[in-house]
């Protein structure tokens, strides 16, 4: 398991609306002490409801529209 750091603009399914609907996933957090970083990890898998595939946190497509 690879827990990654990116910011919240990254076009990355961890960053989207569309990854595992309004619940989002379940390991990414903000990083309080360090503004507009995400924590993630990135073989977390959930559900797109874009392209109703399940697709790992660190994927990116076309679709993405940003969550934070």
């Amino acid at each position: 398991m690879a827990v990654r750091t990116i910011t919240a603009t990254a076009k990355i399914c961890a960053m989207c609306q569309h990854w595992n609907g309004p619940m989002g996933g379940q390991q990414v957090k903000p990083l309080i002490n360090r503004r507009p970083f995400f924590e993630f990890e990135s073989e977390e898998t959930q559900t797109c409801y874009k392209q109703h595939l399940a697709k790992q946190a660190w994927h990116s497509c076309s679709g993405w529209v940003r969550r934070y």
